[in-house]
Order: C-alpha cells, then structure tokens, then sequence
C-alpha cells in the first residue's frame, strides 16, 4: 500500500517532512522528552532519521508509516505516530513534544493508530513496546478491538443519555 495521509476531528497525520527538522531534533535531541527511550538523538541521527521516515513514505509498497502529527486548528506539528515493522512484525508507537504532554493526545493518537491499522491496512494484530525500565510488549488482534470499540461506542452513548 502506498503512504496514505489522513485526519480526524482534531489532527492532521501526513509524511513527514525535511522543513520539520527543526521541531523534530527539539523533541528527539531533547532529553526530558527522550527520558523513557534509550538515548536523545544527535542532530546527525535526527536528519538520518527524516531521511529515512521520507523514504519509507515514498515507496510503492510502504512498510513503515511514520507520520507527522499535527493539531490541525493550530497547524502546530506535535509529534509523530507510526506503524512500521509490516513486514516482519507490526508495531505501533507515538512520540509527542513535551510541550503537548498531559492533554490526551497520546491516547487520541493511539486510537486513531489502531484505527488506521485495522481498518485501513487491514492488520490481523498488531504491537507495542513500552521502554520505562525493561521492555513491556503488548498486542492487540483485529478481533479484540473491534469488540473494544463496540463496547465503547455502547458506553458513550448510556453516558450521553
């Protein structure tokens, strides 16, 4: 499948691009933000890592979506959230700015990630990894999550009424 860009209510996810160098390195060079990775990145290792992300995006058949999240009532790029590893192992994960912490984008953003691999590209299963002081790894099948979303759908609406 080709890189496809898409939006929701409140954000914009597109390809990541060489002009968002700038705001990318501020939150990958930056170690409060990279606190629960392994290491921030140099600037060398962010370009490289553009370059890379741009790439993927360009291939007929992307295996590594890794897309530019941004606020679309500001325009502001918070972060970004990918899906990579579809040939091998799926995975999913997200990075946001620091400044952007603690407003439930990240759980926004998880959902919509799901969203976009289980119904877009059609993924059976699909993983997460967490880095806090080991490795954690979770997974979800196509069939768990669509039941997860009924049963939300079913709780939003008692809530609303």
């Amino acid at each position: 499948m080709n890189f496809t860009e898409f939006e929701t209510e409140r954000f914009l996810f597109r390809k990541l691009r060489e002009s968002d160098f700038p705001i990318v390195y501020d939150w990958l060079g930056n170690n409060e933000n990279m606190k629960f990775r392994k290491s921030t990145l140099s600037e060398e290792e962010t370009h490289k890592y553009l370059d890379w992300a741009i790439s993927n995006s360009n291939e007929e058949e992307c295996k590594n979506f890794e897309f530019a999240t941004i606020i679309k009532e500001t325009g502001a790029l918070i972060g970004v959230a990918s899906i990579f590893n579809l040939d091998i192992e799926p995975e999913l994960g997200w990075t946001i700015h620091r400044n952007y912490w603690r407003q439930g984008y990240g759980t926004e953003i998880g959902t919509e990630l799901l969203n976009f691999a289980f119904g877009t590209l059609g993924l059976r299963r699909i993983i997460a990894d967490a880095e806090w002081c080991d490795r954690f790894q979770y997974a979800i099948l196509w069939e768990e999550w669509k039941k997860l979303r009924c049963n939300l759908t079913t709780e939003r609406k008692m809530y609303v009424e």
